[in-house]
């Protein structure tokens, strides 16, 4: 069975230029997109983790941050779709390595705040220990 396939011309007459055959299917296609890849980020230099985990590591965080980037490096390494998963892996190292400095620092300031305080108390009692008449209320 076929459909008579008809065109219109410019002057408003109607005429059939071929038929479609019923059975017909149009020939498959293939379509290709080049899309590229998300950008994927090259990692900090590994000396930064190293630093981070000998002076910053509070809670292990920075030895943490150290063992994805060097993980983060071999996928680098491997080439095609582990560099997206790199980057991933490094932003997550980046992010324990602040959380290990940050977390240190704030540890630090305590710890000095308390020593602070500490030798303060050692202080007045050192002082009433060797001259008790200084603390007078006279």
């Amino acid at each position: 069975m076929s459909t008579p396939f008809i065109k219109a011309n410019g002057n408003g007459q109607v005429q059939q230029v071929g038929s479609i055959q019923a059975h017909q299917q149009p020939a498959p296609m293939q379509i290709v997109v080049n899309q590229p890849m998300g950008s994927a980020e090259r990692a900090d230099n590994g000396v930064l983790y190293w630093l981070a985990c000998l002076f910053c590591n509070c809670c292990g965080l920075s030895a943490m941050a150290l063992v994805l980037h060097c993980a983060a490096s071999g996928l680098w390494e491997q080439g095609g779709h582990n560099q997206s998963g790199a980057s991933g892996v490094w932003r997550k190292a980046r992010q324990m390595r602040m959380a290990g400095c940050i977390c240190s620092i704030i540890g630090l300031i305590i710890g000095i705040i308390i020593l602070v305080k500490w030798w303060l108390v050692v202080d007045v009692i050192w002082v009433l220990a060797t001259d008790p008449e200084s603390f007078n209320d006279n």
